[in-house]
C-alpha cells in the first residue's frame, strides 16, 4: 500500500495562496482493501476558493523539485529544461507498505534544500551549486537531519549518488500523473511569478567548479542554477523516458489545448483499449465498440520535406532508397541492425516505411536520455539521408537499431509495430494488397491471423496494430434492443463529457502501462500517485456517479494492482463522486484551512448516502438548493407579502407568474396561502381567496 499522509505548509512558505500555515491531514483511514488491493482513494472536498487546487499544487511543485535536482545532470535533449522552484518551506508525508510492514516516509523542502528521509536514512538531495555555497560549508548543512525525537544515521550527499542509490529513492518515492481538463486549470501566466532556476550549460571560461573542458583541456564553461522560465511548462515538455516523477494532462502549448493532437495521441491506445473491452464492462458507459477503420495517412512526409527542401514524395523516396541500398549511409546500417531490407519492386507502402522506421530509430536516439547516454553522436532525423562522417558510427548505428529492435517499452512500441507490419508484408505480399485502400480493424485481423486480445494483453494488441503511417478511426454504437445496436458513429461525434471520459481513462491507462514498461538502466517507480482535479467537469451526473467504479475497475482489469502501489487523490464538487467515498478517506477545506474535529464530528458518512445530504453537510451548502436567482425571487415576495419596509412592490400578474412556476408543490402552497392573508390584511377576505382558489380547481 501507498499512502498521502499529511503536508505541512510552514508560515514562510511561498504559493500557498489562501492556504493557511499547518497541517493538512489526507485522511484518517487504516491501509485496508476496501478500494482494491494496493490501491488507495482519498478525496478534497471544500468550496471554490478553499483551496483544493492550491493543495495540489503545492505537491507537484515538491514533485518538480525532487526531480530538478535529482536528474540535473541528466540528458535529456529533447525535453525542456526542468525548473527548481524557490521559496517552498514544506513536508510532504506518506507512507509504503502495511501497517506490520510500514516504511513512514518524508519528502522535506527548505527553499533550496531538499531532502528524504526515512525513520533511520536521509538523502540530501540538492546540491552546493543550488544552495550557493561551496563543500567546505557542507557540515553545516548536517544539521537539516537532527530532530528532537531521532537522529538519521546515514547522510548521502547528491554528489555522491550512485545509479543503485538513484533507483532506492525512486523507490522510496512516487511518480505522479495529474489530470485537469479545466479550461482554467494548469495556465502557465499563473504561474510566472514563482521564481525558478533551471541547471544549464554557461559559456563562460572564468569559472571554478563543473568545469567543461574542450578535447584540448582548454576550460569552455560550466553547468550552474540560473533564473529561469517557468516551471510547469517543463511538464508538459518532457520525453524524458518518466524520469521526473511528474507528468501533468491533457498537454497545453503555452496555455493552450490542443485537442487534435490530443485525438491523435490517444488514437493508437483507446484503439487496444476499445479492442480488449470486456463485455460487461464498456470502456464509455452506454457504448460498445463497433469497429476500427484505417486509412493512408498522406501528411506522413510532412517533417521529411520540411527538412529536405520542400521535395517532392516521389524525389524523398528515391533518394531513400539509394541510402537504404548504398554501403557508408545511415539508412542501410539501420535497416540492417532491425533484421530488415528492401526488396525490388516492392510496394511504394513499405518503401515508406522503411523510411518511418529509420527515421523513427534515429529519433529515439536523439530524444531519450538511456539512448542519448547509449549512443550519443548518431541520433537525429536529418542524418536518414547521410553518409557516416567517422568510422565508429558505423558500428553504433547497427547496435542502436538492435538495442530498439530488441527491447519493447513505450520508446520503442512505434517502431516494433512497423517493424512487425513491414516484415509480415514482405512475407504475404498478396495479403498485403488488400490493406491498399480502406480498410477495418475485422478484415485486418483476420488477414494477419491475430488472435483475440483479453483484457490484460494491452500491449500485445498494441503492438500488432497497424503502423502510424495510418490513421486509426475509432466507432461505437450504442446497443438496441434485440441485441441490433443503434448507427456506428466515430469518437469526435460524440459529446464532450463522453470524449472527456474515454481521454481521461486512456490517458491514465497509457500513462501506467509506460511507467510499467520502464526497464533497467532506467529509473523505476513503483508508487503511483494519480490525481484528478475537477474531476466532474462535463460528466452528467450519471457519469459522476459511474466515475470511481469505472476508474477502479479498469485499473484492475489491466492489473495494475499488480505492479504498482496506487494511490489516488480527487478533488470534487459532486455528491454523486463522494457518495462512493467512505468519510475517513475524505478532506474538508473550508476557507483555506483544514475543519477541526469537533466540526468533523458535525458531518456524516457520506458513503451511499442521500444526495442533498451530501450537498448540505459535505459541500457546506448552508444557504440551500435553490438556485440564488430564484431565492432572491422568492426572498422579494416573501418581503413583499410580510410588509418588511422598502420591499419591492409585486404586482398580481407577477404574485400569480411566479407562484405558478415554482416547481416545489408545498413552497408555492406556503407563497399562495401568504398572499391571501397579505390580501386579507388589505381588504380581500381569507374565505374570498379561498373560494377563488377552489374556482380555479374546478
Amino acid at each position: 500500500m501507498f499512502k498521502l499522509d499529511r503536508l505541512t505548509l510552514y508560515e514562510n512558505c511561498l504559493h500557498r495562496k489562501n492556504l493557511e500555515a499547518g497541517t493538512y491531514v489526507f485522511g484518517e483511514s487504516e491501509d485496508d482493501d476496501f478500494y482494491g488491493e494496493n490501491i488507495s482513494l482519498q478525496v478534497i472536498v471544500g468550496k471554490n476558493g478553499s483551496g483544493k487546487s492550491s493543495l495540489i499544487d503545492m505537491v507537484l511543485r515538491m514533485a518538480n523539485n525532487l526531480g530538478a535536482v535529482i536528474y540535473r545532470d541528466a540528458e535529456r535533449k529533447a525535453a525542456a529544461d526542468l525548473n527548481y522552484i524557490t521559496g517552498i518551506n514544506a513536508d510532504l508525508y506518506y507512507h509504503i507498505g502495511t501497517p506490520d510492514d510500514r516504511t513512514n516516509v518524508c519528502l522535506c523542502c527548505r527553499d533550496r534544500a531538499i531532502w528524504i528521509e526515512t525513520s533511520n536514512k536521509a538523502y540530501w538531495l540538492s546540491d552546493m551549486n543550488l544552495l550557493g555555497c561551496n563543500h567546505t560549508h557542507y557540515p553545516a548543512f548536517r544539521t537539516c537531519f537532527e530532530r528532537a525525537d531521532k537522529k538519521i544515521d546515514r547522510i548521502v550527499p547528491y554528489d555522491t549518488l550512485t545509479p543503485g542509490q538513484q533507483q532506492e529513492i525512486a523507490s522510496l518515492f512516487f511518480y505522479t500523473v495529474a489530470t485537469n481538463y479545466s479550461m482554467l486549470g494548469f495556465l502557465s501566466p499563473d504561474y510566472e511569478s514563482e521564481k525558478s532556476l533551471s541547471y544549464r550549460f554557461v559559456a563562460d571560461r572564468n569559472v571554478e567548479g563543473n568545469v567543461i573542458h574542450d578535447g584540448n583541456g582548454n576550460t569552455v564553461g560550466r553547468y550552474k542554477w540560473e533564473a529561469s522560465r517557468n516551471w510547469i511548462n517543463s511538464l508538459f515538455h518532457k520525453n524524458d523516458g518518466y524520469m521526473c516523477p511528474v507528468v501533468l494532462n491533457p498537454y497545453r502549448n503555452d496555455a493552450k489545448f490542443d485537442m487534435e493532437n490530443e485525438t491523435n495521441l490517444s488514437a493508437q491506445r483507446l484503439s487496444a483499449m476499445f479492442i480488449c473491452e470486456e463485455d460487461d464492462k464498456p470502456l464509455v458507459p452506454g457504448y460498445r465498440f463497433a469497429g476500427l477503420k484505417y486509412e493512408y495517412k498522406e501528411t506522413f512526409f510532412h517533417n521529411f520535406k520540411q527538412a529536405r527542401g520542400g521535395k517532392s514524395q516521389r524525389m524523398l523516396i528515391d533518394e531513400f532508397l539509394n541510402c537504404a541500398k548504398e554501403d557508408g549511409y545511415y539508412a542501410k546500417r539501420i535497416l540492417e541492425g532491425l533484421q530488415c531490407s528492401i526488396e525490388e519492386g516492392q510496394h511504394e507502402y513499405l518503401n515508406v516505411l522503411a523510411m518511418y522506421m529509420v527515421q523513427k530509430v534515429l529519433n529515439i536516439a536523439d530524444t531519450y536520455p538511456i539512448y542519448i547516454e547509449k549512443f550519443g553522436g548518431v541520433g537525429g532525423v536529418d542524418r536518414t539521408f547521410l553518409m557516416f562522417e567517422k568510422d565508429a558510427q558505423y558500428i553504433v548505428a547497427y547496435e542502436l537499431a538492435k538495442y530498439v529492435r530488441t527491447h519493447f517499452s513505450h520508446i520503442e512500441l512505434k517502431v516494433q509495430q512497423a517493424l512487425g507490419f513491414y516484415k509480415w508484408a514482405q512475407q504475404n505480399p498478396e495479403a498485403f494488397l488488400l490493406l491498399l485502400e480502406n480498410f477495418n480493424y475485422k478484415d485486418y485481423k483476420e488477414i494477419r491471423g491475430l488472435p483475440d486480445y483479453g483484457n490484460d494483453q494491452l500491449v500485445e494488441c498494441m503492438m500488432t496494430l497497424p503502423p502510424s503511417i495510418f490513421k486509426h478511426k475509432i466507432y461505437l454504437q450504442r446497443p438496441g434492443k434485440n441485441g441490433v445496436g443503434s448507427e456506428a458513429i466515430p469518437i469526435w461525434r460524440m459529446s464532450s463529457g463522453e470524449r472527456q471520459l474515454i481521454y481521461q481513462l486512456s490517458t491514465i491507462v497509457y500513462h501506467l502501462h509506460n511507467l510499467a514498461s520502464v526497464a533497467p538502466p532506467n529509473i523505476r517507480y513503483h508508487n503511483v500517485n494519480l490525481i484528478l482535479d475537477e474531476i466532474e467537469i462535463c460528466y452528467h451526473p450519471d457519469y459522476q456517479r459511474r466515475f470511481i467504479k469505472a476508474l477502479l475497475d479498469i485499473l484492475k482489469s489491466q492489473r495494475f494492482h499488480q505492479v504498482f502501489n496506487l494511490h489516488i487523490l480527487i478533488t470534487t464538487h459532486s455528491p454523486f463522486v463522494l457518495s462512493d467515498v467512505v468519510a475517513s478517506h475524505i478532506m474538508y477545506l473550508r476557507g483555506g484551512h483544514q475543519l477541526s474535529s469537533e466540526e468533523l464530528a458535525e458531518i456524516k458518512n457520506p458513503f451511499a448516502a442521500n444526495v442533498n445530504d451530501i450537498l448540505k453537510q459535505s459541500f457546506f451548502m448552508d444557504e440551500g438548493f435553490t438556485g440564488s436567482l430564484a431565492a432572491e425571487k422568492i426572498n422579494s415576495l416573501v418581503d413583499f407579502l410580510t410588509d418588511t419596509p422598502n420591499a419591492k412592490v409585486w404586482t398580481d400578474k407577477e404574485m400569480d407568474y411566479l407562484v405558478a412556476n415554482i416547481g416545489d408543490r408545498l413552497v408555492a402552497f406556503q407563497l399562495k396561502k401568504m398572499i391571501a392573508e397579505y390580501k386579507a390584511r388589505h381588504g380581500l377576505s381569507y374565505r374570498e381567496w379561498l373560494e377563488a382558489e377552489l374556482e380555479k380547481l374546478r
